[in-house]
């Protein structure tokens, strides 16, 4: 086929024009599922007291408790229906099973990771783990980094594997050993955001893969990690100055509480039923 001077110019300009079009950026292996996103603080409301129901009160009861006097009211039976027995749940059918099976081998394989951190003084954490294979074999690795940056993080991908993270973490800062009378542990010197471990096999790949998903998250999501964790902070800071400028009331040196007993109930057999 030959193309007139014109036509071929208006070709090859469209096929140029193609060519400059950005080609789709591919996810990186390692990254979070989804933005996080921490709210601002928002004071609770506060809680309007709650009012005696008009009602028949057929007994009363009143005790010292701790230097309060607590009144336990007993008003007429409910008239609301009885509470319905639950169903005896029915055997799946096998057209049931099989459907939940195949549902269940549709689902992406999810590797769930188990961490738990030591934060001392925001600096430094002690981080264990279990290997994933072989749960009685434990690892620990000293990190010169705040690793309740991670608390934020609940599902990410590393090497375009699904991974959900449970993170348990507190910080202890180094002075209350003071307080306490004990020394505070020694642990190895590591540079910001280095890391040292100091039990397990730095050799099996399989016993540091859940360190090295997070650290290898760390390094790609370095500044939301950060930023979320300055949200996180910020957050507590807010509702700490709130607590202090509106601290709870004292509580009332008298309370009363209330029931209205449904139908069958105990409180309805004479002298009170068996307890």
């Amino acid at each position: 086929m030959r193309l007139s001077f014109p036509l071929l110019c208006l070709f090859v300009s469209a096929q140029h024009a193609i060519s400059e079009e950005p080609s789709p950026v591919p996810a990186s292996p390692t990254r979070l599922d989804a933005p996080i996103v921490i709210g601002e603080f928002v004071p609770p409301e506060p809680v309007p007291p709650k009012e005696i129901p008009a009602m028949r009160v057929e007994s009363a009861v009143t005790r010292q408790i701790d230097g309060k006097r607590i009144t336990v009211l007993r008003g007429e039976p409910s008239s609301l229906p009885d509470i319905p027995r639950p169903v005896a749940p029915q055997p799946l059918t096998p057209e049931e099973i099989a459907a939940r099976e195949a549902f269940a081998a549709r689902q992406p394989k999810i590797v769930f990771l188990q961490m738990g951190a030591t934060v001392y003084d925001h600096r430094v954490s002690v981080v264990n783990w279990s290997h994933p294979a072989q749960p009685e074999i434990r690892y620990e690795a000293v990190v010169g980094l705040d690793f309740s940056l991670f608390a934020t993080v609940t599902n990410f991908t590393h090497k375009n594997v699904p991974h959900h993270l449970v993170l348990m973490h507190h910080h202890l800062p180094t002075k209350v050993f003071e307080r306490w009378g004990r020394k505070a542990p020694e642990l190895p010197g590591v540079a910001a955001e280095a890391w040292q471990v100091i039990q397990g096999n730095t050799a099996d790949a399989t016993g540091m893969a859940p360190f090295t998903a997070l650290m290898d998250l760390y390094a790609v999501e370095k500044q939301q990690l950060l930023a979320a964790d300055a949200a996180v902070k910020r957050n507590l800071a807010d509702a700490q100055a709130w607590r202090e400028a509106n601290p709870p009331p004292p509580e009332p040196a008298q309370r009363t509480f209330w029931l209205r007993p449904h139908r069958g109930s105990r409180y309805l057999q004479p002298e009170g039923g068996a307890r």
